[in-house]
C-alpha cells in the first residue's frame, strides 16, 4: 500500500471525520462522568457498614421486589420444569408458591428489621441471624464490580444492543448511542469504583475517628474531610481511565455508532486507501489522547498543592556559599 499525503490530508480534515470526532469526545465525556459517579457509589456501598436493623430492612426489601417480578421474569418456565424433572406442579403452580414463599421471607425480614432497629442491644441470636460480616450493599456492589470487570467491553456493548430489548419483552430499546453509553458507563463505573474505595481507604482511619469523637456526621466527614484527601490519589488513574475510555470508543463502531472510527471505516470502504485513511484516524487520537495528558498535568500539579513531599535541594552555588560563609 502506497503512501498517498492527498488523501491523508483530505481524511484528516474531511467532514465525517471531524464530526465522528466530536461524537468520541462526547460518548467518552459522558460514559467517564456517569462511571465517576457510579464507581463513587459503588465504592461507598462496598465500604458501607449500616446497622442491623437497617440491614434487615434492606434485605426486606430486595426480597419483596423479587416476590413482585418472579411470575413476570419466570413466565412459565419453572412450572415447566418442574413438571419435566420433579412431577406434577404443586396446587396453584410451583411460581405461584415460591412467590408466596418469597413474600414471607420479605416479612420476616420486616419484623427482624423493626426488632433490630427497636432494641439499642440486640440479643445474641439477632445478631447470629444478620452474620455479623455481612453487609447487603457490599454484596450487591461487589457482584455489580466482579460482573462489569470480568466481562469484556464490547460483549457488554453486544449485550445492551442487542440482548437487553429481548430480556425486557421490547419495552426497553435503545438506539445506537445510548446503548453504547449504558455500556461504557456501567464497565466505566466497575473500574472507577476500585480507583474511589482505593482513595478513600489512603486515608489514615484515626482522621474519621477524630471527626467522629468532635461531633460530626459520618457523611459530613466523608464530605469535608476524607474525600478532599482521597482526591489527590483519585484524580491520576481517573484521568488514565478517560484516556482509555476516549480509545475504547472506537469499539462502538460495531453497533454503528457515528464515532470517529466507524466514519474512518466509511470512508475506506469507499476509497481502498487503508493505509492514509488510518493513519488520519490515528493522528486525532493522538492529539486528543496528547491534550488530555496536557490537562490531566495541570489537574494532578493543582491538587497536589500542600501534599507534596519533595524538598528542594541546594544547588552547587549555593553549597560553596553556604561553606564559604560557615568557614567566615
Amino acid at each position: 500500500m502506497t503512501w498517498s499525503s492527498h488523501i491523508f490530508w483530505h481524511v484528516l480534515f474531511s467532514q465525517p471525520i471531524v464530526s465522528g470526532a466530536g461524537v468520541t469526545i462526547l460518548l467518552a465525556t459522558l460514559s467517564q462522568a456517569a462511571g465517576i459517579v457510579l464507581g463513587l457509589f459503588s465504592a461507598l456501598g462496598r465500604l458501607s457498614r449500616i446497622t442491623l436493623g437497617r440491614r434487615f430492612m434492606f434485605a426486606a426489601v430486595v426480597t419483596g421486589f423479587l416476590a413482585w417480578v418472579s411470575h413476570r421474569f419466570l413466565a412459565g418456565e419453572l412450572n415447566a420444569w418442574w413438571r419435566h424433572h420433579i412431577g406434577a406442579n404443586p396446587p396453584g403452580g410451583a411460581e405461584t408458591w415460591l412467590t408466596y414463599g418469597l413474600a414471607l421471607v420479605a416479612l420476616a425480614w420486616l419484623v427482624l428489621g423493626f426488632a433490630g432497629l427497636l432494641w439499642k442491644s440486640a440479643p445474641r441470636w439477632l445478631r447470629w441471624i444478620a452474620i455479623a460480616d455481612w453487609y447487603p450493599l457490599k454484596t450487591i456492589t461487589g457482584f455489580y464490580i466482579w460482573l462489569f470487570r470480568g466481562t469484556p467491553l464490547l460483549v457488554q456493548l453486544f449485550f445492551v444492543y442487542f440482548a437487553l430489548p429481548g430480556l425486557s419483552g421490547g419495552h426497553l430499546i435503545l438506539n445506537e448511542f445510548d446503548s453504547a453509553f449504558v455500556a461504557l458507563s456501567l464497565n466505566e463505573g466497575a473500574y472507577m469504583a476500585e480507583i474511589v474505595r482505593a482513595g478513600i481507604t489512603s486515608v489514615e482511619g484515626g482522621q474519621m475517628e477524630a471527626a467522629l469523637s468532635v461531633g460530626m456526621t459520618r457523611p459530613k466527614a466523608m464530605t469535608r474531610i476524607i474525600i478532599p484527601q482521597a482526591i489527590r490519589v483519585i484524580i491520576p488513574p481517573t484521568g488514565n481511565e478517560y484516556i482509555s475510555m476516549l480509545k475504547n470508543t472506537a469499539l462502538a463502531y460495531a453497533i454503528s455508532v457515528g464515532e470517529m472510527f466507524y466514519q474512518e471505516e466509511q470512508i475506506r470502504s469507499a476509497t481502498f486507501q487503508s493505509f492514509p485513511d488510518l493513519s488520519a484516524v490515528c493522528v486525532w487520537y493522538l492529539a486528543m489522547t496528547t491534550l488530555l495528558t496536557v490537562l490531566q498535568g495541570y489537574v494532578e500539579r493543582y491538587f497536589e498543592k500542600g501534599f507534596s513531599r519533595n524538598t528542594s535541594q541546594p544547588g552547587a552555588m549555593q553549597r560553596l556559599m553556604a561553606g564559604a560563609l560557615r568557614r567566615a
